[in-house]
């Protein structure tokens, strides 16, 4: 049977739990099997014996959903989001292995202004380590042009 607990006292450790069938049903600590103390307002299923309850459970409860949310300086609650600009910088620094030393250029600008916009507002955006990654992707990139600049001239 199911039903929900109305009274529980701590220091007795009895409690009554109104049936689905509208009769009232005690209980009593050794007979609570469900999760954590039992309390008001829980709803659970029970086995009835006579005006008692035993193997007491706590109905399964939908599990609730986890939010990414931090608080921004105002009330509201905003998700935190990835920065635009690391994001950015991530995607042009893997264009710029191909494409060369300008587009290494534009990616390192979009990874300082990735890890400027995550360090400065961390309440509302992450992808710190996405910025350094691209930036050092780029560094990489212009490191690697400048010794085949350096070596081709010489030959």
């Amino acid at each position: 049977m199911q039903g929900e607990i109305t009274h529980f006292d701590t220091e007795q450790q009895l409690g009554t739990i109104k049936g689905e069938d509208n009769q009232q049903y005690q209980f009593d600590l050794t007979g609570w099997r469900g999760r954590g103390l039992p309390d008001s307002g829980i709803l659970v299923s029970f086995e009835p014996e006579g005006q008692e309850a035993r193997q007491v459970f706590n109905l399964p409860a939908g599990q609730m959903q986890a939010r990414a949310t931090k608080s921004a300086d105002s009330d509201e609650i905003r998700p935190v989001q990835t920065s635009f600009w690391s994001v950015m910088a991530i995607g042009t620094a893997a264009m710029s292995v191909p494409l060369g030393y300008f587009v290494a250029l534009i990616a390192l600008l979009f990874a300082l202004m990735g890890f400027r916009e995550a360090r400065l507002q961390p309440e509302r955006y992450k992808g710190k380590g996405m910025a350094l990654a691209a930036g050092a992707i780029a560094c990489i990139v212009l490191i690697l042009t400048l010794i085949l600049k350096l070596s081709g001239s010489e030959s």
